[in-house]
C-alpha cells in the first residue's frame, strides 16, 4: 500500500498477463503509470470485493450485470 495526499492505493497480484492488463488501460497524458478503464476498474473491484459499495450502479449497468452472476 502508499499512502498519498489523494487516498491510499492498494496493489493487488494478478494473473492477467500483459496483453489482457493493457488491453484494459490507457495512457494518461503527465501520468507516469497505465489507468485502467472504467470497465476493468468495476470488474476488478468486484472480483476482489473492494469498496463495491462505493460503485454508481447506474453508470455501469451494463459492465454489472455479467460481474455479478
Amino acid at each position: 500500500m502508499v499512502d498519498t495526499p489523494f487516498g491510499t492505493i492498494e496493489f493487488t497480484h494478478t494473473k492477467r498477463g500483459l496483453a489482457e492488463i493493457i488491453k484494459h488501460t490507457m495512457l494518461a497524458k503527465g501520468r507516469p503509470l497505465r489507468i485502467a478503464t472504467k470497465q476493468a476498474t468495476v470488474r476488478d473491484l468486484l472480483r476482489a470485493g473492494r469498496i463495491a459499495n462505493m460503485i454508481n450502479r447506474s453508470e455501469f449497468e451494463d459492465q454489472l450485470q455479467g460481474e455479478e452472476a
